[in-house]
């Protein structure tokens, strides 16, 4: 280099220095970068360029000095326009280019220099950066450079919009059909399809390449990589879904493809996906509206209609078509305004009526095709054939929903027990209604022919048949039909095991005799016609069977003996009592001995065998059951005999034994006030001991309070207040305010000013004192026990009460 060309960029004695060294040992790297960062200070951009360049040519195969020089290049040109500059990037582009030639295995330069082209926009020399770059680094370093390119064409080309299918507008569509408008659909990005259609040969992201692809909208390069890769068993989507790529496939289809291949496509597409078949019906329908094809579009969605299984793609098919049928018409009037030829009005209007009677029916029918779905859902659900039949009116349309019905349903997997049968009566009902009685009686033999496995679908036909027979005013043929279907075989006991023990392959029909409801009828109409002699012991006969069927109610059983006692048959029909009391268990005994002992009292039986009959019903009571007013029927039985003494002994012994704390109390107050009446005041005490000791607390204050009432009626007031401060023990005074308002009361009558304070002073210390539950305390065992009177009553066969056969640790000692 010249002196002049020296001097222009040497400006201090420092570069002179540094030029000197340059020139003793010029071939020394850390020489020129030492001078480079010497230069970088001074900011002198020309200057540092001219130095790049001396070094970048004294060491042409340096990629590291190429590197770094361009670097800096690019860092001049950072945030420039590279149209208003474009000068300056073309010197940049050249300097790139010979350090290319020099460093071509310099994987970074590539990728330097690629940058700085994508920078520019200029998608040509991307595409020629990207072959030279391919063409000459290693295949390893190859997923670098289309990593950039890429990502070049994701951030800065493709138009991330068009992943995102609009929802087109069906009026739209349906108007472009029409019209014959021109398609408004994108234009390709063939730049873009054709890198990434190379890609696809070397990309690790899949899935990813192939959804780039899909946004170039260059569908003949669309169609070949999906075809190739979307229908491979290998390719499994993460990021997107596999629906969404064979949408965009079908897509792509739909504006450059044949019509077969697309119905193919189409048919494969809803193999792959059946629970997006309602989405690609409608994608199908919109194909179609866009070929102008309106009818194949209806079509398409009216056998959707007809045969999709799910609530979700029968509401989405049907509100399109809904929606194509409105649109149609709108468009079929605007048109009809504008057609050049009446012949296009013609058939303009003739479309235009068969589709407005196409929608008036689906919109009237949609609950009928709603019924559609279901049945296709479950077509043995007899519920919904039974809400089918009420769509229609006439009998003969009912007729054939019932039919149908019976023909496709498999009674063996009907769900709900008695159900089938109750089609078959439905059916029979309408010929019944039509006066086509010998149809009906068809209909009815038809049904009881089925092998049902439910007993309750034989019941429903055969209890129909004997009801249609009755309103018929043949009431013998009913009794005939049931007695038929009554009919026990000689070994009853072995068919109903066989049946229990079968697992349903023994049909119902073989233990139509074990129906109770069958009996019932049966034995009801036997007794409508028991005036004869004849009705009357069949009645017997079928109340017998039915009780050595073991199928008889306590119902039955009661109805059983009415029914003899209608006859004149007491005697027979109070055995028929006995027989069920020693069937059923306690409650139910309980039930039954009410009854019995009433209608035995009302006959007036002895009294002896009344005793008999009131002492095994009281037995019941050993069985927990509750039975307080059979202690006092027995009692009201012996007062009506005149053995007042006995009759309260009844009621005592009824509080002893009832467990049941209600029933307690119940026959305590009936108990002590029977007493009272029957063998006077005084005979109440030793009840009243009793009855405090035995009740839990809270249930004994009312006891107490009425049995210082009674010591009051008797004179003994001393007594009347011991009781009174001994009911006031038991519960706190907040809850036993009506002893203390009558203790108060009595003492303002009765006492004296100390006794009233002791009350006040006694009422304080059990306020203050009361801490526990005396009810938790009450439901112990050795309940706070009363003191037994020294004093007998006037009746000296009052019995023994507890405190007299037992003493109590826990009694309190009172001063009566």
């Amino acid at each position: 280099m010249d002196t002049g060309s020296i001097a222009r960029f040497v400006t201090s004695k420092e570069d002179i220095a540094y030029e000197y060294e340059l020139q003793n040992d010029g071939d020394n790297l850390v020489v020129w970068k030492r001078y480079l960062e010497h230069k970088k200070a001074q900011e002198n951009d020309s200057a540092l360029a001219w130095i790049y360049e001396r070094c970048c040519y004294q060491f042409p195969g340096s990629a590291e000095m190429w590197l770094e020089y361009m670097t800096w290049r690019i860092s001049l040109l950072s945030g420039a326009n590279s149209i208003l500059y474009a000068e300056e990037f073309e010197k940049c582009n050249k300097l790139f280019e010979k350090a290319m030639y020099l460093c071509h295995q310099s994987v970074d330069l590539w990728e330097l220099y690629l940058r700085h082209v994508m920078a520019q926009r200029n998608l040509q020399l991307i595409r020629v950066l990207l072959n030279k770059a391919l063409r000459h680094l290693h295949l390893e370093h190859h997923i670098r450079v289309w990593g950039m390119v890429v990502e070049f064409i994701e951030n800065a080309v493709l138009d991330p919009r068009v992943a995102s299918e609009v929802e087109e507008d069906i009026d739209g569509l349906v108007s472009e059909s029409f019209f014959k408008t021109d398609d408004q659909s994108g234009v390709a990005d063939v730049w873009s399809s054709h890198i990434l259609s190379r890609y696809l040969q070397v990309a690790e992201d899949l899935e990813h390449a192939l959804y780039l692809l899909g946004l170039t909208q260059d569908h003949t390069e669309i169609i070949k990589a999906y075809r190739r890769h979307i229908f491979d068993a290998s390719f499994s989507p993460t990021t997107h879904t596999a629906f969404e790529f064979h949408c965009t496939y079908l897509q792509s289809l739909e504006k450059s493809s044949s019509h077969s291949e697309y119905i193919q496509a189409m048919s494969q597409c809803m193999k792959l996906f059946p629970e997006q078949k309602s989405l690609l019906i409608i994608r199908l329908a919109k194909y179609y509206i866009g070929k102008a094809d309106l009818p194949a579009a209806r079509s398409t969605l009216l056998d959707a209609l007809a045969s999709t299984v799910t609530s979700k793609s029968f509401s989405e098919i049907y509100e399109f078509l809904v929606k194509l049928l409105e649109a149609f018409a709108a468009s079929s009037i605007q048109h009809a305004q504008i057609a050049a030829s009446s012949e296009d009005r013609e058939q303009l209007e003739s479309d235009l009526a068969f589709n407005m009677d196409l929608l008036e029916y689906l919109i009237e029918s949609h609950s009928l095709l709603l019924n559609d779905l279901k049945l296709r859902q479950n077509v043995n659900d007899v519920g919904t054939w039974l809400e089918r039949a009420e769509f229609f009116r006439s009998p003969a349309e009912k007729a054939k929903v019932y039919t149908d019905a019976i023909t496709k349903i498999d009674h063996l997997k009907t769900t709900t027990p008695g159900s089938f049968g109750e089609l078959w009566c439905c059916l029979a009902q309408l010929y019944t209604i039509s006066g086509k009685l010998d149809s009906a009686r068809e209909t009815y033999d038809r049904g009881l022919r089925v092998p049902y496995r439910s007993l309750k679908d034989l019941e429903n036909i055969w209890c129909a048949w004997a009801e249609m027979e009755l309103e018929c005013g043949r009431i013998q043929a009913s009794i005939k039909l049931l007695r038929e279907a009554l009919k026990v075989p000689k070994n009853a006991e072995l068919v109903v095991d066989a049946f229990n023990t079968g697992n349903g392959a023994m049909p119902a029909k073989a233990i139509t005799f074990m129906s109770q409801r069958l009996w019932t009828l049966f034995i009801d109409l036997l007794e409508s016609t028991s005036e004869s002699s004849t009705g009357a012991e069949e009645t017997v006969q079928a109340y017998e069977q039915l009780i050595a069927l073991k199928l008889a109610t306590p119902l039955n059983f009661i109805n059983y003996s009415h029914f003899l006692q209608e006859q004149g048959q007491w005697d027979q029909s109070f055995k028929i009592y006995e027989r069920a009391i020693s069937i059923f268990p306690g409650q139910t005994r309980f039930e039954i001995w009410s009854l019995y002992l009433q209608q035995s009292l009302d006959r007036k039986r002895p009294t002896e065998t009344m005793r008999d009959l009131f002492e095994q019903a009281l037995k019941v009571v050993e069985e927990d059951i509750d039975c307080p007013s059979l202690f006092i029927f027995c009692s009201d039985f012996e007062h009506s005999c005149g053995l007042e003494k006995r009759s309260i002994d009844i009621l005592l012994r009824g509080c002893r034994e009832c467990k049941s704390l209600s029933a307690k109390v119940t026959l305590w107050d009936a108990c002590i006030s029977s007493s009272k009446e029957r063998l006077g005041a005084e005979s109440s005490r030793p009840l009243y001991e009793e009855c405090i000791k035995m009740l839990p607390n809270s249930k004994a204050t009312s006891f107490a309070l009425e049995f210082a009432k009674t010591e009051v009626v008797l004179g003994d007031y001393e007594r009347a207040r011991a009781v009174l401060r001994f009911g006031a023990n038991l519960i706190h005074p907040d809850r036993n305010v009506q002893l203390w308002d009558y203790w108060g009361e009595f003492e303002l009558k009765y006492g004296d000013k100390s006794t009233y304070k002791e009350m006040l002073k006694l009422k304080r210390e059990l306020a203050s004192s009361m801490k526990v539950s005396t009810e938790a305390v009450s439901q112990r065992n050795g309940n706070i026990a009363f003191v037994s009177s020294n004093t007998q009553p006037k009746n000296s066969e009052a019995p023994p009460t507890t405190a007299q056969k037992a003493e109590n640790p826990e009694e309190i000692i009172l001063d009566i």
